[in-house]
């Protein structure tokens, strides 16, 4: 997957996920399928968020 098809996805996930959140719906899932997204991000590992939710340093 290429940066911008990943950027696309990751998009439209967000916005999925704000509302699924914002509603309590499969918190637990939303979270880990934010993890697997992350775990096919084409960009360098310092763009992506630890599991506790941070930016990493």
């Amino acid at each position: 997957m290429n940066g911008l098809a990943w950027t696309e996805l990751y998009d439209k996930f967000a916005e999925f996920a704000y509302v699924a959140r914002r509603q309590g719906f499969y918190v637990g899932q939303v979270q880990q399928m934010e993890y697997s997204l992350f775990e096919m991000c084409p960009f360098p590992r310092s763009y992506r968020p630890d599991k506790k939710g941070g930016k990493r340093k």
